[in-house]
């Protein structure tokens, strides 16, 4: 459970000054980080944050001026950190394959499957399955792998930000510049502000067609600078005031979790999602 005194203490408009963009709190220093391009980089804006009673606030210094641009709300704050954590895998990300709401999204069910036994007899068999997110094939659930949507840290590091990204857009349609439209955002919108909701199935990305509205897909990447103040409260909470804080809390989620056949799993992202078998004669 997120508790405020772990964030007032963390910020607080007493107890640090800030020089270029970055904060002085106590034992931490911490640089004021946004995301462009897919990165996760320092602002260039000579941005702080402070806080006044239950509003947390981006200040924008102007030499010894200062002007609020943005605040969010206790209430609001501690709800999405909260929702964060509550959806958080953990490093051992996979274990999401027993999350009944992760199943249920991505169309995993009993089903009938065949297999074909040593004397060449095909036999069927009930049991748990799901499709490949990106080439729709139907395999046991046993056998699906989790692959992170947005690349994980790992691999990627330079494009960890759209990882961020895809939480900020799934939490609040004012964190970045066009909100999110895919079903996980409706998701975690209706958990927020408590309305109860059945998972709504996503749809796999065979056949599917992305979307027209000129300019969505570069706008949902766009952080704006609620988005950037909510992002820094949380990488302080997160990272326990720690600048070294590696974003996990943003990757190993059921927002950014995918289930995924062996084939895509191992492919470029521009080939995901073409298996065709090859054509064999049988005799």
């Amino acid at each position: 459970m997120v508790d405020l005194d772990d964030i007032n203490q963390l910020v607080d408009d007493r107890s640090y000054t800030v020089i270029g963009s970055t904060i002085m709190l106590p034992k931490i220093e911490m640089e004021l980080l946004t995301v462009k391009n897919g990165k996760i980089v320092a602002v260039e804006e000579n941005y702080g944050i402070s806080r006044k009673n239950n509003l947390f606030k981006l200040v924008l210094y102007c030499g010894t001026q200062h002007k609020d641009v943005e605040f969010i709300g206790k209430n609001k704050l501690l709800s999405g950190i909260g929702y964060i954590e509550s959806i958080y895998q953990t490093t051992n990300y996979r274990n999401i394959k027993k999350d009944i709401n992760w199943l249920n999204m991505y169309s995993g069910k009993i089903r009938t499957i065949s297999f074909l036994d040593s004397k060449g007899v095909l036999c069927r068999k009930k049991m748990a399955s799901i499709p490949c997110h990106y080439c729709g094939i139907i395999v046991p659930l046993s056998h699906i792998t989790v692959d992170h949507k947005a690349p994980s840290l790992e691999k990627t590091p330079n494009r960890r930000g759209y990882a961020v990204l895809k939480t900020l857009r799934a939490l609040s349609n004012y964190y970045t510049v066009a909100p999110g439209e895919g079903k996980k955002s409706i998701i975690a919108q209706s958990t927020l502000v408590g309305i109860p909701h059945d998972p709504p199935m996503v749809p796999t990305k065979m056949n599917r067609v992305a979307s027209t509205t000129p300019g969505s897909r570069a706008n949902r990447d766009k952080i704006t600078e609620k988005g950037i103040l909510f992002f820094n409260i949380a990488n302080l909470y997160f990272g326990n005031g720690s600048r070294m804080y590696n974003y996990d809390h943003f990757v190993h989620t059921f927002l950014n979790l995918a289930p995924v056949c062996s084939h895509c799993n191992s492919s470029k992202q521009e080939n995901r999602g073409t298996f065709i078998p090859k054509p064999y004669q049988f005799y």
